[in-house]
């Protein structure tokens, strides 16, 4: 079933993304909360799925992880073979978008390559 036809399980992927990525920059829900201008019950409700956040928040959210909106959303419940799962640490997610598009075609050769 895609995604977005499941509502109850995207919003629990989207809360288990933000707290990964406020893991890995080593914030407590309490830290990140503050810094998102929100209260921290209402971040860790969001975070086990119990809560959809409003675009507001998610801004916030994205603003004070220093990370792109985008990097807060899961790309799928399961990931298609070759896609860029989720847990994909933020640094390498963020080089990829660096790459000039009109040189994407020959990383992902690149990438293949090394794979094999």
């Amino acid at each position: 079933m895609p995604l977005f036809l499941d509502q109850p399980a995207y919003t629990l992927r989207l809360g288990q993304r933000i707290s990964t990525l406020r893991q890995e920059k080593g914030l407590t829900q309490a830290k990140l909360a503050e810094a998102a201008g929100m209260d921290p019950a209402t971040l860790s409700r969001a975070e086990i799925g119990s809560l959809r956040l409003s675009v507001k928040r998610l801004l916030a959210i994205a603003g004070a992880l220093e990370t792109d909106v985008a990097d807060l959303f899961p790309s799928s419940m399961a990931e298609p073979q070759g896609s860029v799962p989720d847990e994909l640490p933020v640094d390498l997610r963020r080089a990829w978008r660096a790459v000039p598009a009109d040189r994407r075609e020959m990383a992902l050769r690149l990438l293949r390559e090394l794979g094999r």
